[in-house]
């Protein structure tokens, strides 16, 4: 059984060394099926949360849709 929010926070850079820009965070329950967001960076890393103590969420698929830019 899913109880409680996750809080899902995406970390974006261009390079190693750029500033780091934060989308989000989105809050994700029970009844969410999809989260739609856009992004145009080279580095993403992905941070879930729980909101409260004693809350129980499984990760599941996460799907990503990612495709080639013109920027060099």
């Amino acid at each position: 059984y899913i109880t409680g929010n996750a809080k899902v926070t995406l970390v974006v850079r261009d390079y190693p060394a750029d500033q780091a820009r934060i989308i989000g965070p989105f809050t994700v329950d029970q009844n969410t099926t999809k989260v739609d967001t856009r992004a145009r960076n080279r580095l993403l890393s992905l941070k879930i949360e729980n909101e409260a103590v004693d809350e129980n969420w499984r990760y599941g698929l996460f799907r990503l849709d990612i495709q080639t830019d013109g920027r060099r």
